[in-house]
């Protein structure tokens, strides 16, 4: 998932520091009533540290989660940091969440598909607050990159 609209012109030292703009907390709500329907029971949830993906996460009110981490490299780190974070947090039928930031988590949800997004040709395709869902065959107690079927991209 991407992070929702963060706020822009506002003076911050420092873009980490960036919150949500309230139309991010809404599109982030919006999404979090409609994620139940495609995945319920406990989820794994890996979030970058910066504050509008915090509050991304905040707005979705999920009530399930067997673990939840702040994660330096997904707000710091680029393509191949996320597809490492990924594979090895990964759980044998533990949905797992990642909110993070473009242009890396557009270029992951491309490289994890099988199956072809229409949109995914373009390097930023996920808008703030888009969900990608996938499923995935594990092997060795891994997801298989590129392997992933996609189910659906939710839009706010």
């Amino acid at each position: 998932m991407r992070h929702g609209e963060a706020e822009i012109g506002k003076k911050l030292e420092k873009d980490i520091d960036r919150p949500l703009s309230e139309k991010g907390r809404f599109g982030a709500k919006i999404i979090g009533t409609i994620l139940p329907d495609y995945v319920s029971g406990p989820l794994t949830i890996i979030c970058s540290p910066a504050q509008r993906t915090r509050q991304t996460l905040d707005a979705l009110c999920l009530k399930s989660s067997i673990s939840l981490k702040f994660i330096d490299k997904l707000y710091y780190g680029n393509f191949d940091d996320y597809i490492s974070l990924i594979t090895t947090i990964s759980q044998d039928g533990v949905p797992l969440l990642v909110i993070g930031h473009n242009p890396a988590i557009s270029q992951v949800v491309t490289q994890l598909n099988s199956n072809c997004l229409p949109v995914a040709s373009r390097p930023r395709f996920l808008q703030p607050a888009n969900l990608a869902l996938f499923d995935f065959p594990i092997a060795k107690n891994r997801i298989s990159i590129g392997r992933g079927n996609f189910i659906a991209l939710l839009k706010p």
